[in-house]
């Protein structure tokens, strides 16, 4: 009788355990488990067609362990009473108090917490037996399985016949197996971290910060302003009044060129468009939507006090998905290699830029750039020659005035 109430413990065990297991595998390990030995592979491979009827089964099977071990232990109390002639009612109590300890501790807790630990491992020793327990257990299964779907539906509840949603890690780490597997190219990739990304980030996190902000005072003259906006690079341009927490209004190079060519344009206002504001704390999601629903796609970003703290544009939300989008103003940011192996980069240079381009993998949050990488490792603005060390990777303040950090070299360890 004791045989039997181990073999139950361990049934438990095994049920617990299993369920946790396989719930818990990340793609890349079920395909882990999918390449190595048969009899695991078509287990999972069954699961994974027909999950709800193996859980189904799972369950069952550590219903009835429990139950068994129950029983068990209750004649295990009666026989103990009756041989060393203790009072029934004591005895099953006792038996049932150690009953529940060891039904929570072991065939609960520990299986569970294992399987949670180590999914990999504990799922490629259970699977092998799973196909054996289903198949006993599949009559039962499929009778208790119809009768839920009844009372589901005459509670006028529908039992979904797929699995839960995967989760934006499990498709991380499936586009991270795929790329290193040769299915899908790195900018396929990069696409695929954007979208996946783009629901969580804030317009603080995209935007272009302040400091980099190229922009017109209205009070100058029309010459100098046509002029700034032709050497600044950019198709539209914010245009203020005294300083740049105060913005009046956009320009657009378009605009300019359809009143140049008609002769009309008089003073600024006659082209200026009035300026859009968003909170850094807005989703950029949120953001998408009004630039899609609107004609002007450049919006000015703004703290809880109403400073100026930065500008976003359409591109460059859209840029967070495909990655960087090149038009006839752009120009691409030169990486320029030194003698001694080294690059020397603009420190404004986003984090997943650098990475991509020198097969680097640093950081990317909560900083963007590699300046304010240095800035999160340092807590204060460094002055030239000081540099931090990231995963073997030196970063070098290459210049730097009083306030930011200029450009950075960057030392790559030799393999």
């Amino acid at each position: 009788m004791i045989f039997l109430l181990i073999i139950s413990f361990l049934c438990m065990f095994y049920f617990a355990g299993t369920e946790t297991a396989i719930c818990s595998l990340s793609p890349f390990q079920k395909q882990s488990i999918l390449a190595g030995p048969p009899s695991a592979a078509t287990a999972l491979r069954r699961f994974l067609n027909t999950p709800h009827r193996i859980l189904t089964s799972i369950l069952i099977g550590n219903a009835l362990s429990v139950v068994a071990s129950s029983v068990l232990t209750q004649l295990l109390a009666r026989d103990i009473s009756s041989r060393f002639s203790m009072s029934i009612e004591r005895t099953s109590f006792a038996a049932s108090v150690v009953l529940f300890a060891f039904v929570v501790m072991f065939g609960d807790i520990l299986a569970k917490t294992l399987a949670k630990k180590h999914p990999r491992s504990f799922a490629a020793a259970a699977l092998p037996f799973l196909p054996k327990v289903v198949f006993f257990l599949s009559p039962l299964a499929r009778l208790l399985f119809a009768m839920s779907r009844f009372l589901s539906e005459l509670l006028g509840v529908k039992l979904s016949k797929t699995l839960p949603r995967t989760s934006s890690q499990d498709l991380a780490e499936a586009s991270e197996l795929a790329y290193v597997s040769g299915k899908i190219s790195h900018e396929e990739k990069t696409m695929l971290k954007g979208i996946l990304e783009f629901p969580e980030k804030e317009v603080r996190q995209v935007m272009v910060p302040e400091v980099d902000i190229k922009a017109v005072d209205i009070n100058w003259g029309k010459a100098r302003i046509f002029r700034e906006l032709a050497l600044s690079g950019h198709s539209r341009i914010p245009v203020y009044s005294g300083s740049l927490d105060n913005i009046v209004g956009v320009i657009y190079t378009k605009d300019i060129l359809g009143v140049l060519n008609m002769g009309t344009l008089l003073i600024v206002q006659d082209i200026m468009r009035a300026p859009t504001f968003v909170p850094e704390t807005a989703p950029v999601k949120t953001l998408l939507k009004n630039f899609s629903n609107g004609r002007q796609h450049l919006s000015i970003v703004v703290d809880e006090y109403g400073k100026v703290t930065g500008l976003i544009t359409l591109e460059d939300v859209l840029e967070e998905i495909t990655g960087d989008i090149f038009d006839e103003f752009d120009k691409e940011v030169v990486y320029k290699k030194e003698k001694d192996g080294s690059y020397i980069v603009p420190a404004s240079e986003d984090v997943d830029r650098v990475n991509s381009k020198l097969s680097l993998s640093l950081p990317e949050h909560p900083a963007s750039s590699i300046g304010g990488l240095i800035l999160e490792q340092l807590d204060y603005v460094p002055r030239k020659g000081e540099s931090v060390e990231i995963d073997g990777v030196v970063i070098e303040v290459h210049s730097a005035d009083r306030q930011k950090i200029t450009s950075v070299r960057i030392r790559i360890p030799e393999l």
